[in-house]
């Protein structure tokens, strides 16, 4: 049952993310919701069927997410 114990905790600790790995994560999901097409490229395939917007206010929006990183 340690042995359970054990494994368990170190099977958490290696799945565990660092805060750079969580804010990295982030950022990219965050970037494809303005660019979708690039989120499908790379495997995404919740993006198909999306196009970018490039109206001023998604525009602003996008500006707004970049300069909060």
């Amino acid at each position: 049952m340690r042995l359970f114990a054990l494994l368990m905790s170190l099977t958490l600790l290696a799945n565990a993310q660092t805060p750079f790995e969580n804010l990295v994560n982030q950022f990219y999901w965050d970037y494809y919701e303005f660019s979708p097409s690039e989120g499908t490229a790379v495997g995404f395939h919740q993006y198909d069927g999306r196009l970018e917007s490039y109206s001023p206010s998604t525009l602003d929006a996008e500006r707004k997410m970049f300069h909060s990183y």
